[in-house]
């Protein structure tokens, strides 16, 4: 039975396996609960649930980042820079939950699947 394993690069790392959904879903009693924990304990289990909140982008006003205040101070550099921080880790996120469900599940599944 085929089965993915990924990994984190830090100090909390520890190793996780999801075996590949069935296309007959023949494990989905063992598989949905196992996909589940695994994308928990990553923080992307919101993602895939749809509950996941996605960071707002600063709001132009004549051409310039408004700061969290409005629009009569400018967002600094350092606040444009980790919002656009915070904006790509979302994404990242989003993109690796679907990574994940698209690598434990057949392709023919997967293709079912689109761009959910």
């Amino acid at each position: 039975m085929s089965s993915l394993n990924f990994f984190e690069t830090n100090s909390q790392s520890s190793h996780l396996t999801v075996l590949k959904l069935q296309d007959d879903g023949s494990n989905w009693a063992d598989y949905a609960p196992r996909l589940q924990k695994a994308m928990g304990a990553r923080d992307l289990w919101r993602h895939v649930e749809g509950k996941a909140t996605v960071p707002k982008p600063y709001e132009l006003v004549n051409g310039r980042n408004t700061g969290s205040t409005g629009w009569e101070k400018k967002a600094s550099e350092d606040q444009i820079e980790r919002k656009e921080m915070k904006l790509m880790e979302f994404e990242r996120q989003e993109y690796f939950a679907q990574h994940i469900i698209l690598s434990t599940t057949l392709t023919r599944l997967g293709a079912k699947m689109g761009g959910c």
